[in-house]
């Protein structure tokens, strides 16, 4: 074949007899700068190249079980200033694992939980020794036993003897757990004026149970959807470690503790409207809030007060104060109501959310010519039982509330209730 010609091309196409091979090649076997830059083929690189490839592919199959792999190139030239090198590649038979011994050491070698991520470790006997399956498997173990509080955990032996002539391979893992830790004592940095046992509500832990980065990285989620930090850091204070207590050390940003939020829009149902919400976050430094809404429109206006204060112990459990007012006004009809509140919300398992609250409301109602009607009444609701209104002469029997990630799924009073 001829020297260099200007503007020539090289296309390099592998053809493997393991197709679920066939992109882990790709990846290690790239043409050089030098063959495909579109200039002239430089067939002194090439012959060069062509003689690297038996190793490159080698070095790429090896990880996958394959040791034994045969390379063949060819060039073609299909049109004037076009090649292509067509490789070949024949993996033979793969390495497979005789032999596998997986054990644990230490405090922790009996521990149920270790066995069982034993039992899933992604190799076997007779599988074919894919060592990135193997590197994975060590690194599972690993985290199992971390996450399980066995903190120290490290391999005391972890060998692969491979045997190539035999096509088979042994694998030695010992697994040295170290003491199981428990969790020590938590401090808060950074809390500016949250009270401390109002920030150990969000701790998905207590003292004395197992030590679990899991639970650390709940204890951070807690923390952040309460949106009261901008930053959030756990770390486990491990050079203050005494026996197997580990203390952990939370750093804490505060948000603003104030919030203003205006806005301005328009709504088929209200007309032109400007809204303002204020919350203060942390409402005599107790972590209790105070929350305001306003809105102006020109068929409705409102203003609702609602004082929230968290249960000591539950994350999830809080008392909410509620007052406010409501104007509606359109060409048949006026409407004025003016409410207050007091409702105690309560998690349960499974992501439901119980409610019980007493609400009492004065209403005005003016429809057309119809002479204005006022008239109060008083509900009462709870999660686990049925719902009442009471009015002058009239008691209605209604529908429990019950919540599920904060959205409410049946309804108390359904609209029946208030006809």
């Amino acid at each position: 074949m001829s020297g260099a010609c200007y503007g020539d091309t090289l296309k390099l196409e592998i053809d493997i007899d393991q197709p679920d091979l066939q992109k882990a090649l790709q990846s290690a076997v790239i043409l050089p700068d030098r063959l495909s830059d579109g200039g002239p083929l430089d067939q002194r690189w090439l012959q060069h190249y062509r003689k690297q490839l038996p190793r490159i592919v080698s070095d790429r199959l090896e990880p996958y079980g394959y040791f034994e792999a045969t390379v063949k190139s060819n060039l073609e030239q299909r049109a004037e200033g076009a090649y292509r090198l067509v490789l070949q590649v024949n993996t033979g038979e793969p390495v497979t694992i005789s032999s596998l011994a997986l054990n644990l050491a230490g405090p922790g070698q009996f521990f149920p939980k270790l066995h069982q991520a034993l039992n899933r470790f992604p190799l076997q006997v007779g599988d074919i020794l894919h060592q990135d399956r193997y590197e994975k498997g060590k690194a599972r173990l690993i985290q199992d036993a971390i996450n399980s509080g066995f903190l120290e955990a490290k391999f005391s032996e972890h060998t692969i003897l491979v045997y190539r002539a035999e096509k088979r391979a042994e694998i030695v893992l010992q697994l040295e757990t170290g003491q199981r830790y428990q969790f020590g004592r938590t401090t808060f940095h950074g809390g500016g004026d949250y009270p401390e046992r109002f920030l150990r509500r969000y701790l998905s832990y207590r003292q004395g149970d197992y030590f679990s980065h899991r639970k650390l990285g709940q204890t951070q989620m807690n923390i952040l959807n309460a949106d009261l930090f901008q930053q959030v850091t756990i770390t486990p204070a491990t050079d203050q470690a005494e026996g197997n207590q580990m203390p952990v050390k939370i750093e804490l940003k505060p948000a603003p503790r104030h919030r203003l939020r205006p806005g301005i829009g328009y709504g088929t149902d209200t007309g032109a409207r400007v809204s303002l919400r204020y919350r203060d976050l942390n409402l005599f430094r107790n972590g209790h809030e105070l929350k305001g809404d306003m809105l102006i429109a020109q068929k409705k206006q409102s203003l609702v007060t609602t004082y929230i204060i968290p249960d000591q112990d539950r994350l999830d459990s809080q008392t909410q104060l509620r007052l406010g007012v409501d104007r509606e006004e359109s060409d048949t009809y006026i409407s004025r109501e003016l409410f207050s509140e007091v409702e105690y919300q309560r998690a349960f398992g499974g992501g439901l959310l119980g409610s019980v609250f007493l609400r009492l409301t004065q209403e005005y109602s003016e429809i057309a010519d119809e002479k204005p009607a006022r008239r109060w009444f008083c509900r009462v609701s709870a999660c686990n039982g049925a719902g009442l209104i009471i009015q002058p002469g009239r008691v209605t029997v209604c529908t429990a509330i019950l919540k599920s990630k904060g959205r409410t799924v049946i309804c108390c009073p359904t609209p029946a209730c208030c006809s």
